[in-house]
Parts: C-alpha cells; sequence; structure tokens
C-alpha cells in the first residue's frame, strides 16, 4: 500500500504531496525532514536518479526518482514491491509530460488542480488503480471541460 505521493522542487520546495494513511502533521514534517536529508546526502555521494530507503518509524520503504530536478517520493510499505513502486512514478510523469507537452515545475505549480486530478486517476487509497494512459487523459481532460463550463 502506499501511504504517501510527494514531488519535491529544485530548492527542496514541496510542489506535490497526497497522503493516503493519515498521518499528524508533526509526522508528516518529520517525514519531509527525512526526505530532504537523504535527498541532500545522495546528492553528495552522487548523482543517482533513483535510490530507495528504508525507514524504521514509521516502517516504510521511501522509493525516490529525479527527473529535470524535480525528485518524485513514494512512501510505501515495506513488504510492498519497490520496483512496482519505482515504474509508477515514469507512469505518472509520462502522463504529465503528455498533458503539458514537456512538463516542467511551473507546470506543477500553477496548475495544481490538474497534477492531483492525474495523480488520483493512478492512485486511489494508497492502490495503484489506473494503468491505462489513454483513459487517463480523456478522464483529466473530460473533467477539465466540465469545471470550465
Amino acid at each position: 500500500m502506499i501511504h504517501f505521493f510527494i514531488c519535491l522542487g529544485q530548492n527542496g520546495t514541496v510542489r506535490l504531496q497526497r497522503y493516503f494513511v493519515k498521518y499528524s502533521n508533526n509526522i508528516q514534517k518529520e517525514i519531509l525532514n527525512i526526505i530532504k536529508l537523504s535527498i541532500d546526502n545522495k546528492d553528495k555521494e552522487e548523482k543517482s536518479h533513483h535510490f530507495i530507503l528504508k525507514l524504521e518509524n514509521p516502517l516504510l520503504q521511501l522509493i525516490f526518482k529525479r527527473y529535470n530536478g524535480l525528485y518524485f517520493i513514494l512512501g510505501i510499505e515495506n513488504n510492498d514491491s519497490s520496483l512496482l513502486a519505482l515504474e509508477s512514478i515514469p507512469f505518472f510523469v509520462e502522463l504529465l509530460d503528455a498533458y503539458f507537452v514537456n512538463v516542467c515545475e511551473l507546470d506543477l505549480v500553477y496548475n495544481v488542480p490538474i497534477v492531483y486530478r492525474i495523480l488520483d486517476e493512478i492512485f486511489l487509497g494508497g492502490s495503484f488503480v489506473l494503468a491505462d494512459k489513454e483513459k487517463i487523459l480523456n478522464n483529466v481532460k473530460l473533467l477539465d471541460s466540465v469545471f470550465t463550463l
């Protein structure tokens, strides 16, 4: 089960965060601090595009993937497949790229509702739901047309 999906900008600013499990604000802040420290340490060591970190409290794996200065982080249970989680990040980025045409950090900043709609089409209640890019894009465009009327 996916506990959260977070995207950090180039300077560590939170650009997107969706928690599928209820955490207190203190735990959320602690998770963000751990993520930022992990990214800083990893950037100093090497310029890896992805890595996996296991936490003890809460008992989670953090799956990191970097695209053009943006870090996408999934928090999953330790017994879940890190490979499936790692593959869901590029799937999300490809959908953003298809919708915005060459997605960048500013697209995430200025189109927050659309980005969350795309994320919510992929994940529901912490589970990977839909893997059909065409269906997802059609659903999001349909919702956009309804909200712009």
